[in-house]
């Protein structure tokens, strides 16, 4: 990892409408061992995208990360 300054980013609101699917959808990834509680200082954005046929797909948004590994 390459020397530099933590980051925090805003979080993306999740729309009230499909909130509590997204919620059920990251503690099922959680418990698949996908997603873990972490205390790092870098934190990223994770946001969800409608599928073209119907439910939603969540993409986490690593770009400042990929800036700083090598």
């Amino acid at each position: 990892m390459i020397k530099h300054t933590p980051w925090v980013q805003d979080p993306i609101q999740i729309p009230k409408a499909i909130e509590d699917m997204v919620h059920q959808m990251l503690l099922d990834q959680k418990a698949a061992g996908k997603y873990e509680y972490s205390t790092a200082l870098d934190q990223s954005h994770i946001f969800a995208v409608a599928k073209p046929k119907g439910g939603i797909h969540l993409v986490a948004d690593v770009q400042e990360l990929n800036k700083v590994t090598a």
